[in-house]
């Protein structure tokens, strides 16, 4: 970048230093701001790197991802290769984990349906919820059953580790709660 300035007249008639043009400026300030850009995605990169992947979102449209089995509030005090494992085991019981997320959309899709439904029908409402607590509390059970069998093969130094991370987890959930709860006190 050239160092072009235009010289104003100082006074007794001498040129004095002046300012960068405007487009010099304007360049300058624009290099400025994409260079800390570029350092704000690298360190927040590096931290985001040095604190762990973090589990899949409940939510994840990306279902053909290996780690992809959400476990709830504990999903983010396992490893990676921990959800991977406990997603293997799971099919290796033979749950068919495509199955149970095409079942939990139809339960929904049902769900929809019977709350539009007009006249309402509250025998048909009642059957869809208590399919859905049904089917609910068997992919709770069989989370359970790979969680439990994971950490008891985790060593006494792992499972602290999963301790640990699972407190900060709760610790980081709280905080959550309470700045949702103190910026709702002040609406």
């Amino acid at each position: 970048m050239s160092n072009e300035t235009t010289k104003t007249p100082a006074p007794g008639g001498a040129e004095a230093p002046g300012r960068l043009r405007g487009w010099v400026k304007l360049v300058f300030i624009l290099s400025l701001v994409l260079n800390f850009l570029v350092i704000g995605v690298v360190v927040g990169g590096t931290i985001g790197h040095l604190r762990g992947e973090p589990p899949p979102r409940v939510l994840d449209r990306d279902r053909d991802r290996p780690d992809a089995l959400s476990f709830g509030p504990l999903g983010g005090a396992f490893t990676r290769e921990d959800r991977i494992e406990m997603r293997s085991a799971a099919e290796g019981q033979g749950r068919d984990l495509g199955a149970l997320r095409a079942q939990m959309q139809s339960d929904f899709a049902r769900l929809d349906a019977a709350l539009r439904a007009q006249p309402y029908d509250e025998a048909a409402l009642h059957a869809v919820l208590t399919e859905m607590r049904t089917r609910t509390l068997e992919r709770i059970e069989m989370g359970e059953q790979v969680m439990l069998a994971r950490i008891a093969a985790m060593s006494d130094a792992e499972r602290a580790a999963f301790a640990d991370r699972m407190r900060r987890g709760v610790e980081r959930f709280q905080r959550r709660l309470d700045e949702h709860r103190d910026r709702r006190r002040g609406e």
